[in-house]
């Protein structure tokens, strides 16, 4: 696929329609043909021959190049009136042609414009370049306030000292994200070692060490997931909250990072969920419907992030309608929309919708989710979101008696963890279980509470011995093997118990 497909791809029905109304003149027609032509086929070979009926003197390499130009200049113009940066760029070029032309009265007016927008956007690297323009008109007389340079001075060095201390918290984020990428549980001394440099390092002993709002931002960011990678729930819920917090204070920040705050919000959800406190769920909910968002993808996205809660939400406060609801609209909205969702929201609903189906018990609805969403599972989902699913598929397989595929699966599913070096005590119990619960032994009951037993003294080991995600699956699983119900049977029983 080219980069011509490529673009097209990534394109909203907005962003098409728009281009087709207003990219395209009559010097352009043979381009027009190449677009539609595009949009109707993907093998490469029907789209050149319909070119060459379409437009026989036409070069289909040439044309290509110039309907490249022609999409990214439609981008562009598109969005630049929504993106703040794009707009400062413009003014910068702007400023640079009319001091040129000596039209000082013009490029003044535009400088002080554009030095607003940076400034309220914290976008360092462009206030530093206008700075620097305007220290240029000191210079030259042509501007001569001598209280308005000192300011211009202090403002320029206070702006590289941001963009300086910026950078540093980036490049801590960026470190924990490489870490987060490579496992999202810690299994050795290493990702402990690795986790707890970040974490020590001097800039993340106090949140007045951030000289701005995004490094700010990045500071509680930095903390929230660290927590969170080591079970410490309540800490990493009020490091999001201290996130989302900092974040009403700049709109034009908060703009720039909607996604990502409603993502905080929705983890918020998770937390409250894990530490029982409604009010914290409820507060985030409130937040992500609340949302302004500002462009198909965001809309989607708060979409997403709202069913996501809803899920856990509803099944917090036992409202089982609004939980099948919510999860027959995942479900739906994973069909419609995953190719437009990011790799981990998509997981996390995957995971989420998968999990509901199978505590109902409706395991066929589950198993259709996995399998509809096969492909983007193994190919794009993230491995410890593929161990998951690969769990509940078997346990959805159990339950439902198909003892063939069960044992195929194990083989697959014990193959997987060896390649992906999931090799720790945690995954030797899930191997065990699977193979004690597929088999033909007459002690099954001994064997599954030694097993048990093992598996609830994982976690007085170290944490590199656990898996938050799989423990409470895995145990819930056993123990109703232990009393002879279905999965979905035993978890209605412990609700019924605590009721």
């Amino acid at each position: 696929m080219g980069l011509t497909e490529n673009i097209l791809k990534s394109l909203q029905s907005e962003e098409l329609k728009t281009i087709e109304k207003t990219a395209f003149t009559a010097k352009t027609s043979q381009a027009k043909s190449l677009f539609d032509l595009l949009l109707k086929y993907e093998e490469e070979e029907k789209v050149a021959a319909r070119f060459k009926k379409a437009a026989p003197k036409g070069n289909i390499s040439v044309v290509r190049t110039q309907l490249n130009e022609i999409l990214l200049d439609a981008i562009y113009l598109f969005h630049a009136k929504d993106i703040a940066s794009a707009e400062v760029n413009e003014l910068i070029l702007l400023i640079q042609i009319f001091n040129k032309k000596s039209a000082y009265d013009v490029a003044i007016k535009l400088l002080e414009k554009a030095l607003t927008i940076a400034h309220e956007n914290e976008y360092f690297m462009q206030q530093i370049e206008l700075l620097e323009i305007k220290l240029s008109l000191f210079q030259t007389r042509v501007l001569d306030n001598q209280e308005d340079k000192k300011q211009t001075l202090t403002t320029l060095k206070s702006a590289m000292l941001q963009k300086q201390n910026h950078l540093a918290f980036q490049l801590l984020l960026f470190n924990q994200m490489e870490l987060l990428n490579k496992t999202f549980t810690i299994k050795s001394a290493e990702d402990k070692s690795g986790f707890e440099q970040i974490i020590e390092d001097d800039l993340m002993q106090n949140e007045s060490n951030a000289l701005s709002q995004k490094a700010l931002i990045e500071y509680w960011i930095i903390k929230g997931q660290h927590y969170s990678i080591t079970n410490q729930y309540d800490l990493a819920a009020a490091s999001f909250e201290s996130l989302l917090a900092a974040s009403e204070k700049n709109k034009a920040i908060k703009k720039q990072r909607n996604i990502g705050l409603l993502s905080v919000a929705a983890q918020l959800v998770t937390y409250g969920y894990i530490l029982q406190n409604v009010t914290m769920m409820e507060k985030a909910i409130k937040y992500i419907q609340a949302a302004d968002t500002y462009s198909e993808i965001e809309s989607i996205a708060a979409n997403t992030f709202l069913l996501n809660s809803h899920l856990a939400y509803f099944d917090f406060t036992k409202n089982k309608e609004g939980l099948k609801n919510t999860l027959r609209d995942t479900q739906l909205l994973l069909k419609e929309k995953i190719n437009k969702l990011k790799h981990d929201v998509a997981s996390s609903l995957i995971i989420a919708c998968v999990s509901g189906y199978a505590e109902f018990g409706e395991y066929d609805s589950a198993l259709e989710v996995i399998h509809e969403l096969n492909e983007f599972i193994f190919s794009k989902g993230r491995i410890d979101a593929r161990v998951t699913l690969s769990f509940y598929e078997l346990i959805a397989q159990i339950e439902t008696g198909n003892e063939m595929v069960v044992y195929d699966t194990i083989q697959n599913f014990n193959r997987f963890l060896l390649r992906h070096d999931f090799k720790g005590e945690f995954e030797q119990v899930m191997i065990k279980f699977l193979k004690i619960i597929s088999s033909h032994e007459l002690e099954k009951k001994v064997a599954l509470q030694a097993l048990k037993d093992q598996l609830l003294a994982l976690p007085t080991k170290s944490i590199q011995s656990q898996n938050r995600v799989l423990f409470q699956i895995l145990q819930n699983m056993i123990e109703s093997k232990l009393v002879g119900k279905k999965y979905h049977e035993y978890l209605q029983e412990i609700e019924n118990n605590m009721a």
